[in-house]
């Protein structure tokens, strides 16, 4: 058998008592560090080590501040090696077993996030960081959240290398939705997209699904399905992950339902309206507030019929086409239409809906604003 080298086993004998000496340092300045940043939180830290082969790993890390939060980590591991510390670097964090639950029902979210004092960047660049095993709920008086899932990012240019999402509730900013999926990888076009039902203020969706992918700094969403209105939108979408979010999207919409959009948007007793609906919608917008939505639909034959009982909404008809109440109510007490176009757009923060139709009592036309895009003021104006 041969023997150790000297050299290698006095290297061994003085990273394992460097490594005994060290550990409490760690465990301390760990905990005062996770302390800082959660104020008046209870933060224990069970165990560190201190690998010769370049990391540091924690263990056993729990947060607790009673009654709004509870967190716990398994293991962070600080990967390094002696080059990057040179260039005051880290070559990757990886935290594995994250739970985070967070409970403010009288608040919004925001008051837990005043709690966290994030200073500036510290000395140590990161190159990236991998979250694996994560899980979290949140109740708060604006969101319900419950999902887990892991994701990796390369921090030196801000992308998203992989990504496996598994949302079960979210409701919040008028959005619920339920059973959503989303894998993706960089360079790998198998990754997918799969939802439950969906509902946006009144728009129901009843599922979406496609295929994912990740390249550079762009999630890819291809052959998108999306059941709403008791038909289907198909078509394709992009999300830029670059300082202000950038999103697009193209859908071909087929068998669209005006009941049922009637029906979904609570509108019975202001009109009824029947038919279907094909055409196009193109949505682009910026996370900073920047968005444009366009959409071009054609009546399906044989048409349908349309009657407004809303009294406003005659009002106004009857003072922009100069006509007396009273035709205008005759005019839309059983209307018959057998062509007709619907346009969709945004003028500021403000949906624009104009309504074309033609049948054999003539032609209507019908303009509608939904001031700030609330479709729960449609038809209040």
């Amino acid at each position: 058998m041969k023997r150790i080298p000297s050299i290698l086993l006095v290297f061994f004998t003085a990273a394992a008592a460097t490594s005994f000496f060290i550990k409490p340092l760690i465990l301390s300045v760990s905990r005062r560090q996770l302390e800082g940043v959660c104020r008046g939180s209870s933060v224990s830290v069970a165990g560190a080590q201190l690998s010769p082969w370049g990391s540091v790993s924690l263990s056993g890390i729990s947060i607790r501040k009673q009654p709004s939060y509870f967190i716990t980590i398994r293991r962070i591991k600080i990967e390094y090696s002696l080059s990057s510390l040179l260039k005051a670097s880290l070559k990757k964090i990886l935290v594995d077993g994250l739970s985070v639950t967070i409970a403010t029902p009288r608040d919004d979210l925001s008051a837990f996030r005043s709690e966290l004092t994030l200073g500036p960047p510290g000395v140590f660049k990161v190159g990236a960081i991998e979250i694996s095993g994560a899980q979290g709920e949140i109740q708060s008086k604006d969101l319900r959240f419950v999902g887990r899932g892991s994701a990796g990012i390369n921090l030196s240019d801000s992308s998203l290398y992989y990504v496996d999402l598994k949302i079960d509730t979210f409701d919040g900013a008028g959005l619920k939705a339920k059973d959503v999926v989303l894998k993706a990888r960089q360079g790998e076009p198998r990754g997918i997209i799969l939802t439950g039902p969906i509902e946006y203020n009144k728009l129901k969706i009843k599922a979406v699904k496609g295929s994912a992918s990740l390249k550079e700094k762009v999630l890819f969403l291809e052959g998108v399905s999306v059941q709403t209105l008791d038909g289907d939108l198909t078509g394709h979408a992009a999300v830029r992950m670059e300082g202000p979010v950038e999103y697009s999207a193209e859908f071909s919409a087929s068998g669209l339902d005006l009941k049922a959009a009637v029906d979904d948007f609570e509108l019975s007793d202001k009109m009824e309206m029947t038919g279907g609906l094909t055409g196009d919608l193109q949505i682009k917008g910026k996370g900073d507030g920047g968005l444009s939505l366009n959409g071009a639909f054609s009546v399906v034959s044989p048409g349908g019929t349309l009657i407004i009982k809303d009294k406003r909404v005659i009002q106004t008809i009857a003072k922009s086409t100069k006509q007396s109440f009273d035709a205008v109510v005759e005019s839309f007490k059983d209307y018959h239409y057998g062509k007709g176009d619907i346009r969709l757009g945004l003028e500021g923060k403000d949906l624009r809906v104009g309504i074309f139709l033609e049948g054999e009592q003539g032609k209507r036309s019908i303009d509608i604003t939904v001031h700030d895009a609330s479709w729960a003021r449609l038809f209040q104006q």
